[in-house]
């Protein structure tokens, strides 16, 4: 979807977002909030802020490692 976007269409949100000043909205969230964090770091070389789209292949096996990897629960 991302990669059949017109440039304009996907620019000026990009730059309006980049400008906007949003840590006064996180300050309270008004749904359940789950951050995860690991000792681990995962690089995909040449690959951008969308892993998924970019490198589906490559983000999938990250997944999979890490799903069989991950103690249960």
């Amino acid at each position: 979807m991302l990669l059949r976007s017109p440039v304009e269409g996907y620019a000026l949100p990009a730059r309006r977002l980049a400008a906007a000043d949003l840590t006064g909205g996180f300050a309270t969230p008004r749904v359940a909030v789950e951050v995860i964090a690991g000792a681990g770091l995962t690089t995909l070389p040449g690959v951008g802020h969308i892993p998924p789209v970019e490198a589906p292949r490559a983000m999938a096996a990250v997944i999979a490692r890490l799903a069989g990897t991950a103690p249960a629960p």
